[in-house]
């Protein structure tokens, strides 16, 4: 059913390729890739957490055609504290909105006074400017670099995962244009994990399509183990306001070390539904090491939540088969409707796997990445193909110009990582209606009106129509149906 990653490899899925767009080349000092976006030019763009001139980092642009090139290093000046004044570190970046074809992202390091990260924009020559140092009285820190979301209003919305009022991270805003107005929005209560690390970690956010915005922590929540919030902007009728909407149990593995569970970024998906992974946790193998000898617990598990909180796992990682384990990055969606993302480790080569997710709960594995005969992970030697490792960021698959797109961090021909493309065939294909979440029973007061939603999956366009009593209800053609008073 799947064949390895190799450059112009032909999957077993109808029409389906999977190339290697272009190899780091050798002595090309660019650090580990932290994902791509494709420009307005028909280019991809990227960063890398470290490498380059200063060590700091770099941003890079990589052609159709494969042709590497260093647009900026990060590390230029030096701060009251010795870091870099530009920034280090820095996040993958996001294109501009609209006309405006500049990238923006976050660094994790460096800034003009103190080591707390920066915010930064990025035309596609190279030339930086900071918009904002992190490290100001009850801001954030950006350890890290989180990535930063466009919101529908054309402001970048970002979190951090310390700093802020309460020491546990802060949800702020940035504005897309001169002179990019700084808000912070929300400071995360003060939390403590299960050793008693007082920090949230809060991870990059999502909007949804009733325009409030999503997210993860790796800590916090009502159990310590992390949690999923709701951002509610201050435009919206209700907001602003903040709202935890799932918890993850407080679980140990059998060394008695904390289940981190690891929740990487969520997405939404057509039906309404936000879907995403951890990188540990899950039903299977609860009590193994990953490769540094932590006690994880778990081998990683795809997960769906409304925004009511309906929880559910619809499929566990398992290191022992073929299927990769330890998922990163977020999901992205093709226009099959189906769900596609990338596993750490795993798989026939032990390097990894691209996975699809149909709205059926069948999972499929495209791609086994290559690691190479005798090679640890991790290593850097020549191989053919990419790999991912426990070191990678968490960055997954983008999707642009009818695929999609991704980088490893390792391997490709100077075994200095690629970037690669998977697209075509039944990536495009269409995938029948289907209900993900019916309506749930309620109950009301005489008179008094009531909300059923109903949340489904397929190719869209999608259509609706209620029924009551098998009589069609007129003008009920949305997916949800309000009933002015009940009788």
């Amino acid at each position: 059913f799947l064949k390895g990653f190799h450059a112009n490899a032909q999957l077993s899925l109808p029409g389906v390729t999977c190339a290697v767009v272009g190899s780091v080349p050798k002595n090309f000092n660019l650090g580990n890739l932290n994902g791509v976006v494709l420009g307005a030019d028909g280019n991809f763009y990227g960063t890398t957490t470290y490498g380059g001139a200063a060590g700091y980092g770099t941003f890079y642009q990589v052609t159709p055609a494969g042709a590497f090139k260093l647009l900026y290093s990060f590390g230029k000046g030096t701060n009251p504290q010795g870091g870099p004044v530009d920034g280090g570190q820095p996040s993958s970046p996001v294109l501009g909105w609209g006309s405006d074809h500049n990238f923006y992202g976050t660094t994790g390091y460096g800034g003009s006074s103190v080591n707390s990260g920066t915010i930064f924009k990025m035309t596609p020559g190279g030339s930086l400017t900071t918009l904002y140092t992190f490290g100001q009285t009850g801001d954030g820190y950006s350890q890290g670099g989180n990535p930063l979301v466009l919101g529908s209003d054309g402001n970048f919305y970002g979190t951090t995962p310390t700093g802020g009022a309460n020491g546990s991270g802060i949800i702020f805003q940035i504005a897309s244009t001169p002179p990019y107005q700084f808000s912070l929005l929300y400071s995360f209560a003060p939390a403590t994990d299960l050793r008693g690390n007082r920090t949230i970690g809060a991870g990059a956010l999502v909007q949804g399509s009733d325009g409030n915005f999503y997210g993860a922590t790796q800590y916090g929540g009502d159990f310590g183990s992390g949690s999923i919030f709701q951002f509610i902007p201050a435009s919206a009728a209700n907001g602003p306001g903040f709202n935890t909407v799932y918890s993850f149990p407080a679980l140990s593995d059998v060394f008695g070390d904390p289940l981190v569970i690891g929740v990487n970024n969520l997405m939404q998906a057509s039906n309404g539904m936000l879907y995403g992974t951890t990188e540990y946790g899950g039903a299977n193998d609860l009590s193994a090491m990953n490769n540094n000898g932590f006690n994880g617990g778990g081998d990683g598990a795809l997960f769906s939540i409304n925004s009511q909180g309906l929880f559910s796992i619809l499929y566990s990682f398992d290191q022992n088969g073929f299927d990769g384990f330890n998922p990163i990055g977020a999901l992205v969606q093709g226009t099959n409707g189906a769900l596609y993302g990338i596993t750490a480790s795993g798989g026939a080569n032990g390097g990894g796997t691209i996975f699809q997710f149909t709205p059926d709960a069948a999972i499929g594995f495209l791609v086994w990445f290559d690691k190479g005969l005798g090679e640890q992970q991790g290593g850097q030697n020549s191989y053919n193909g990419g790999y991912y490792n426990d070191f990678a960021p968490p960055v997954g698959l983008v999707a642009g110009g009818g695929g999609f797109y991704g980088t490893a961090p390792n391997g490709g021909a100077n075994g200095n990582g690629t970037v690669f493309s998977l697209g075509g065939g039944s990536l495009s294909g269409n995938y029948p209606p289907n209900i993900g979440t019916p309506p749930a029973s309620l109950t009301g007061v005489v008179g008094a009106s009531a909300t059923l939603t109903v949340s489904a999956g397929g190719t869209p366009p999608l259509s609706y129509q209620w029924k009551r009593n098998g009589t069609l209800v007129g003008g009920a053609t949305t997916a949800s149906l309000t009933l002015p008073a009940l009788t």
